[in-house]
């Protein structure tokens, strides 16, 4: 595939402190044979892209749908804004959507779902864990897209967040959870293109399994412009 007929996947970022997360992002993207477009706040909605990664980072400002949110934290109403407008633009035109952490969150508050605002609110004995190395396992749901997809019933992954879905948004199911009954990823049944995972596969790049959730992004992407030539 050349240069010039890759897909171009674009990659929501906060405006602020996303250099290395962009590198990691854009390396994984190239590895699955796409090329990545930086989106933030800042450039504002890319309709040109052929599909989206939308990334993790800062909290979600839960009013969204009309959840109370923490006075004490700081979130960022710009790029919640953003990423809303770029998920309604991919449902409208079925453009293939991979929600990494925030952003898998983000696709279910988009969809009218609800979160945890703290993983204590889900299990108060649940304590917040950072963990950039696989050292969690998740199962994986076997009549699942993304077992189709990993063919494996467990995965191990890292966990960088504290807030976690907690009812899946219209038409999104849970097909992952992890040893401590956290939802790990969701899918849409009416769609094989949207999918969240609430870990970071981009900072896993040298795992086939983890590399293989951005192939699968970029193989979608490719795959409905290839459609759109032909008509």
């Amino acid at each position: 595939m050349s240069t010039k007929s890759k897909p171009v996947i674009g990659v929501t970022l906060s405006s602020r402190r996303n250099t290395l997360i962009w590198l990691m992002h854009r390396f994984a993207v190239f590895l699955a044979g796409g090329k990545a477009r930086k989106i933030t706040a800042v450039t504002g909605l890319n309709k040109t892209v052929d599909g989206y990664v939308i990334g993790g980072g800062d909290d979600i400002g839960l009013e969204i749908n009309g959840n109370k949110i923490n006075p004490t934290i700081t979130y960022d109403a710009d790029r919640d804004a953003l990423e809303l407008e770029t998920l309604h633009h991919a449902f409208a035109t079925d453009k293939p959507v991979l929600g990494i952490c925030r952003g898998a969150q983000m696709l279910n508050m988009a969809r009218g779902g609800t979160l945890y605002s703290d993983l204590s609110d889900f299990n108060p004995e649940l304590k917040r864990r950072r963990m950039v190395l696989p050292r969690k396992t998740v199962h994986i749901d076997k009549n699942s897209k993304l077992y189709d997809l990993l063919q494996q019933e467990t995965l191990r992954i890292n966990a960088l967040h504290h807030q976690s879905v907690n009812k899946p948004g219209k038409n999104l199911i849970t097909v992952a959870k992890d040893t401590e009954d956290v939802v790990q990823a969701i899918e849409c049944q009416s769609s094989g293109n949207l999918l969240g995972v609430q870990w970071h596969p981009e900072l896993i790049p040298w795992s086939r399994s983890h590399r293989s959730l951005f192939k699968w992004l970029v193989n979608r992407a490719n795959e409905r412009k290839r459609n759109l030539n032909d008509e």
